[in-house]
């Protein structure tokens, strides 16, 4: 697996769409205005971190993630492949997003939680810090998800 740093992607040229691309390999990410991503970030292929975007000290994100406008990852979660996470949400420390996860718009995810691959997260929702989600769980719009539920 690639990961690359925002000095690296940065240093690459822009193509026709708008994408940062590689002069030798074929990976491809793009960034909005004004995103911010902190040192020791790793991010891989085929990411989009749209505008206002906030990716902190030691996240990952996996092939494919997108970071919606104004989201937040705090440090030292990693988000993996094909996750979709929506505007305005924050995703605390120490979190573990599983593959293809969609967060919708406005979700607060606390520290350490931990989501099962393919779940699905309305908007407004609220998951408790140490929250464990099983694979495929759905939580619904405006919701509030506690340990142990």
């Amino acid at each position: 697996m690639l990961f690359l740093t925002l000095k690296e992607i940065k240093s690459w040229p822009l193509t026709d769409e708008g994408w940062h691309e590689h002069p030798i390999s074929l990976c491809v990410v793009r960034l909005g205005d004004d995103v911010k991503i902190a040192k020791g970030v790793r991010i891989s292929h085929g990411c989009e971190l749209a505008d206002s975007a906030q990716i902190c000290k030691g996240a990952r994100l996996y092939a494919g993630v997108k970071i919606g406008v104004g989201a937040y990852i705090a440090k030292d979660t990693t988000i993996h492949a094909g996750v979709q996470i929506g505007a305005g949400s924050i995703i605390g420390p120490e979190c573990r997003i599983g593959v293809d996860c969609v967060i919708r718009d406005n979700v607060r995810i606390g520290r350490a939680a931990i989501l099962g691959h393919s779940c699905r997260i309305g908007g407004n929702s609220e998951i408790q810090s140490k929250a464990i989600l099983f694979p495929e769980t759905r939580v619904k719009n405006g919701a509030y998800y506690e340990r142990g539920q």
